[in-house]
């Protein structure tokens, strides 16, 4: 290893934000357009208008929610030092259940410092493109998960070295 692991490195997900809020912003406009193009009648839809409108809303609903939480995404941080790893914005999976209307899954205040020696188990949750997300289960078995599709692919390389520094147990799902 090149570099000495005696600082820390924090990784910040405003960039991959911005951009989603500005995908979700286009994809918004031209979403409401037809919308309303629908509605006054100058757009012909194909399989009738019930359908299009049950179609567009689901987008439309889908959209909006993935902009609220590109926009909560704007403050997460990822911060990795030689004695710990601190999540803000981590989502807490301890207890083990899906609802998909918990608040955190939208909006997370969680901030974790997590030190390496308390790593019991550290996964990546592989996706379609690449890793989506980091797990962390800590000796005292509780579980947090960060979303890393907003941050830069260099947090998961800087977390693998102290991985291999302190030997923790790294998995990965796909």
């Amino acid at each position: 290893m090149k570099k000495t692991l005696k600082k820390d490195t924090t990784f910040t997900a405003k960039k991959g934000s911005w951009f989603m809020i500005g995908v979700c912003i286009l994809v918004l406009a031209f979403l409401i357009s037809d919308l309303v193009g629908i509605m006054a009648g100058s757009v012909k839809t194909i399989g009738g208008t019930a359908l299009a409108y049950a179609v567009l809303l689901t987008l439309v609903v889908f959209f909006s929610c993935l902009m609220v939480y590109s926009v909560n995404m704007l403050k997460a941080k990822i911060t990795i030092g030689p004695e710990s790893l601190v999540l803000d914005g981590a989502i807490d999976k301890t207890k083990r259940c899906w609802n998909p209307f918990r608040r955190d899954y939208i909006r997370s205040d969680l901030v974790v410092e997590i030190p390496w020696q308390a790593i019991f188990q550290f996964k990546y949750i592989f996706g379609r493109g690449g890793i989506n997300s980091v797990r962390i289960e800590t000796t005292d078995n509780y579980i947090y998960e960060m979303n890393l599709w907003y941050f830069s692919a260099d947090v998961t390389q800087e977390m693998d070295k102290y991985l291999q520094k302190f030997n923790i147990n790294n998995t990965t799902y796909k």
